[in-house]
């Protein structure tokens, strides 16, 4: 500001119209002040006029200007520097504890920890499931992994959480769901917050599937509730040994109920913790995706702008919309291991394909690659169901396994293996030398896709020498 007022004449007013264009990095605006600047106008004579030499001039509005790109004194380029190594030097020395913190410090902002989990899912960071026994009301290291927080679960608060850990640590693990309802009374427990822990996996270590304590909750809280009510109206003797045994809390055996679809699990889980616990949608496509070669969401948003892809992907959100035109049309949210991104589906495909787009759908998408105003969008142009997918690999794909001409040892090491996986599946060697496909005869006739056969042939050869082609015979 007082370079502007010195050198060129500047008001205290226009100075600070300066300073603030600086401050939000406005390129734009900087420039069309460089003639004001040097030249002045009816509020000011401007550098020149003011006995500074034109090219002097230029000098000294271009390192003022160099501000707007990012820039700040020494002490605040001082601060930073050192916040920034002690970040990066706890990432590398403490990953598990740093990250558990940072996940911590966004508790109530689920976006945010969406992006975390997908930056520890890349790192190979497990996040375990909540558990009432061994976990926190923040996220924790624990072991090989970071233990889900109990507070970023939906429907749990702070203070709750913490009188449930308070008990614990008290009077040791709680051994059972009713002996957690019997020791927690007293701090507010309420059904909708059991009914969470429940279904987000926080209650799997009593032994008891989700099903069962689904439909056990509710009793054992009326139960302990009708028995304190009891002791209250004094009905209970003063020695507790009433007739009826009512002092005595009866103990509720679980009820023969098979547990929820994994489906039904992992939507539960999905719903309460933001993150599935249980497995994930596409891991039943898992074995075509590797073998596919079909890119994750983390390679797509670093791709060029048109690219073409397929993706295979989780519905999680849909926002349908109405063009001018009148037209149906949807913005959708879909997300796989690495992260999540917004499709775009329009009208034509709308109208043709939109009985697919429900949520918690899988699907596969193949489209363009769109970047617009700084984030990656995937323009739609075909739609397949989980099942199209899943018949497709089935029935129109042949395991193909690049080797070269000579190699007739690793040749017959991947054939001896094969012979473990008997399918329907047919199998080829693509010679390198010769460019050609050699279909080897199998006692069973084909193979079956499996993670376990994978692992073992990626023993072998490198995944990145296997893949699925169509049928060529």
């Amino acid at each position: 500001m007082e370079i502007c007022r010195t050198l060129a004449g500047y008001s205290y007013g226009r100075a600070d119209l300066v300073r603030r264009a600086m401050a939000k990095k406005k390129h734009d605006v900087m420039e069309k002040e460089r003639t004001v600047f040097l030249y002045g106008n009816d509020t000011c004579p401007g550098a020149v006029a003011n006995g500074v030499p034109e090219e002097t001039a230029n000098l000294i509005f271009d390192r003022m200007a160099a501000f707007a790109s990012y820039a700040f004194n020494k002490s605040h380029a001082a601060a930073y520097a050192r916040v920034a190594y002690e970040t990066a030097f706890l990432k590398c020395r403490y990953p598990y504890e740093y990250m558990a913190a940072l996940l911590t410090s966004v508790i109530q902002n689920s976006q945010k920890l969406a992006e975390y989990y997908a930056d520890c899912n890349a790192r190979g960071i497990r996040i375990l499931r909540p558990d009432i026994n061994t976990g926190d009301s923040a996220f924790t290291a624990a072991g090989e992994g970071i233990r889900f927080g109990l507070t970023a679960i939906r429907g749990i608060g702070k203070n709750l959480a913490d009188a449930w850990i308070a008990e614990r640590e008290k009077h040791g693990p709680y051994r059972s769901l009713q002996n957690f309802l019997e020791r927690c009374a007293d701090s507010g427990v309420n059904k909708r917050a059991v009914e969470a822990m429940i279904r987000s996996g926080a209650f799997d270590c009593f032994g008891w599937n989700r099903k069962q304590m689904i439909n056990s909750y509710e009793f054992m809280i009326d139960a302990l509730n009708t028995r304190r009510r009891s002791v209250i109206s004094g009905q209970l003797s003063l020695f507790g040994d009433s007739p009826d045994g009512i002092n005595e809390p009866q103990r509720i055996v679980a009820p023969q109920e098979p547990e929820y679809p994994e489906k039904v699990l992992l939507e539960m889980e999905k719903d309460y913790t933001g993150l599935f616990f249980s497995g994930h949608p596409l891991d039943r496509l898992q074995n075509g995706i590797r073998l596919l070669h079909i890119p994750e969401i983390a390679d797509i948003i670093r791709m060029k702008d048109g690219a073409e892809v397929r993706l295979f992907c989780l519905i999680t959100e849909l926002r349908p919309h109405i063009t001018k035109k009148g037209e149906k049309m949807c913005y959708v949210t879909v997300e796989d291991h690495t992260g999540t991104m917004e499709c775009l589906v329009f009208p034509a495909l709308y109208q043709e394909q939109g009985s697919l787009l429900k949520e918690w759908n899988v699907l596969c998408i193949s489209g363009k690659v769109s970047k617009r105003d700084g984030g990656t969008e995937l323009i739609c142009e075909t739609l397949f169901s989980e099942q199209q997918m899943t018949d497709y690999i089935r029935t129109k794909c042949t395991l193909c396994v690049k080797i070269d001409d000579a190699d007739a040892e690793k040749s017959q090491q991947i054939l001896d293996l094969l012979r473990w996986y008997a399918g329907s599946m047919p199998f080829c060697f693509w010679l390198n030398r010769s460019r050609k496909y050699l279909y080897p005869r199998l006692p069973q006739g084909g193979v079956r896709l499996s993670s376990e056969m994978l692992q073992r042939l990626e023993q072998i050869v490198p995944l990145s020498q296997c893949g699925l082609i169509l049928h060529r015979r």
